[in-house]
C-alpha cells in the first residue's frame, strides 16, 4: 500500500506543488484512517485473545486428565485381561471368533473394548455380558 502511494507521489511531482500538497494531505487522511481501523480490529481481537489464552491456559490440566483417564483404562484393561486369561486357562479354550476373545483377548482388545464403552460405540451391557457368561 505505501510503495502504491509513493509511485503516485513520484508521478505527481512534475504537476507542481499545490497538486503535491493535496495529495499529501490525502495521504495523511488514509494513513488515520488505517490506523483506526486497525485499532478498531484490535478492540475486536482483544477479546478473542482473552478467549485463546483461557482456552491454552486449561490445556495444561485438560492434558493432565486425559492422561488419567488412560491410566485408568489401561490398569482396567490389564486387569481384564489377566481375569479372562486366568479362565482360559481354568476352563479351556473357547472358540477364536467368541465375544470374550473379540473384547478381552488381549490389553489392546481390553483398551479398544473399554474405549467404545466409554466413547458410546457400544452398551455397557455388550461389553460386560460376555465377561458374566464366562461364570
Amino acid at each position: 500500500f505505501d510503495a502504491v502511494l509513493s509511485a503516485s507521489l513520484g508521478d505527481s511531482a512534475d504537476t507542481g506543488a499545490a497538486a503535491n500538497m493535496s495529495v499529501l494531505r490525502v495521504v495523511r487522511v488514509v494513513r488515520v484512517v488505517r490506523v483506526l481501523r486497525v485499532i478498531r480490529v484490535m478492540k475486536f481481537f482483544k477479546d478473542l485473545r482473552i478467549l485463546l489464552a483461557a482456552i491454552l491456559s486449561t490445556l495444561k490440566t485438560a492434558s493432565f486428565a486425559l492422561v488419567l483417564i488412560l491410566f485408568v483404562m489401561y490398569m482396567f484393561g490389564i486387569a481384564l485381561s489377566q481375569l479372562v486369561a486366568d479362565y482360559l486357562a481354568e476352563e479351556g479354550p473357547v472358540p477364536p471368533d467368541s465375544d470374550l476373545i473379540f473384547f478381552y483377548g488381549g490389553v489392546a482388545n481390553s483398551l479398544f473394548c473399554l474405549f467404545m464403552v466409554i466413547s458410546g460405540g457400544i452398551d455397557w451391557k455388550d461389553a460386560a455380558d460376555p465377561l458374566l457368561n464366562a461364570k
